[in-house]
């Protein structure tokens, strides 16, 4: 009680309580701290059964208390939703990964969507994934984007590359829609300043799955290179609030506000 009290005042001491929160939200110290309590609270084992005359090994109580440690950690993350941090998109679960996971519905928003169309499992995913109730979402910025101009800028790629790539998603999204009739929806996001450009891809799985990751705009592969967080919407301490609730009422209030694409348009 009495070091819970102290922690407490350390917390809220503006000097301290900002050396306490770097400490405590920088991964290395983190371990470092896990690591040091294991080998001290294994040491004081270990003093403790030599005077009582009971044999401890230091080593096996250190690492129990370092992997309880450990699962506390994942615990908690859990308990909000945040199922694992990837370190790039192409590593962790990338694009056709992606959509052998969808079993019902997908939303997704991003750019073009050029790189998951032209997955080779894309068009089997729509057409399984498809039903009445939850037509797939896919949630685009229109080719005529005058900001998409200034990505192929930064990236030094000739102009029109990456309206072309959006133009071609459009493409194969228009043929699926008629040849295979498959159920989805498109719609384009406003875009008036550098502001409204989206910042995130998400990519919502069957009502359950958000896979998160950001768009660094003028970079051909930053796509697949960026790092992704994988959300659940069912954290083991409330369904109703968590990251995912969050993102996924963003997604929707954007989609309500955004332009529906007539399959005509562009292509």
């Amino acid at each position: 009680m009495l070091l819970a009290r102290l922690l407490d005042s350390t917390k809220r001491h503006r000097f301290f309580g900002r050396i306490f929160f770097l400490v405590s939200n920088n991964f290395l110290w983190r371990l470092a701290g896990s690591a040091g309590a294991s080998a001290l609270v294994a040491l004081l084992l270990s003093m403790l059964s030599s005077y009582f005359g009971v044999a401890v090994n230091a080593l096996v109580v250190g690492l129990i208390i370092f992997s309880l440690l450990s699962i506390s950690f994942q615990w908690r993350l859990a308990s909000i939703g945040i199922h694992s941090a990837q370190s790039s998109v192409s590593s962790g679960t990338d694009y056709s990964a992606a959509l052998n996971l969808c079993r019902d519905n997908f939303a997704l928003l991003g750019t073009g969507a050029y790189k998951l169309v032209s997955e080779r499992d894309f068009e089997q995913t729509l057409l399984k994934c498809t039903n009445s109730r939850n037509p797939i979402r896919l949630l685009l910025s229109h080719p005529d984007n005058p900001l998409i101009r200034d990505a192929e800028q930064r990236a030094g790629v000739a102009p029109g590359t990456y309206r072309h790539k959006l133009v071609s998603s459009l493409e194969i999204l228009q043929r699926l829609r008629k040849e295979r009739s498959a159920n989805f929806e498109v719609r384009f996001y406003k875009v008036v300043t550098e502001r409204d450009f989206e910042n995130f891809r998400m990519m919502f799985i069957d009502d359950d799955i958000l896979l998160l990751s950001y768009n660094v705009y003028g970079n051909e592969d930053a796509g697949r290179n960026t790092p992704q967080l994988v959300l659940f919407k069912s954290g083991m301490k409330s369904s109703s609030g968590g990251f995912y609730s969050a993102f996924r009422g963003y997604f929707e209030r954007l989609w309500n506000s955004s332009n529906s694409w007539d399959f005509k348009e562009y292509v």
